[in-house]
């Protein structure tokens, strides 16, 4: 997760190593998975960040202010 994530200016993200590794571990289905799991965690992370929402409170009403 750390490649995709840490931005490298220099080269790309993901390595052709890096993709074979994966592609030993894990099938098509279970790679395009990760990957859809790490874009929701790029998404509602800093969502959450930002808007700090407080459990258990209905939505709209969630928010700290």
């Amino acid at each position: 997760m750390e490649a995709v994530l840490v931005p490298n200016p220099f080269r790309e993200r993901v390595s052709d190593g890096l993709f074979a590794r994966a592609s030993a571990l894990y099938d098509d289905v279970a790679r395009w998975t990760l990957a859809m799991v790490i874009g929701h965690f790029c998404l509602f992370v800093p969502v959450a960040l930002i808007g700090k929402p407080i459990p258990g409170r209905p939505i709209g009403k969630n928010c700290s202010k």
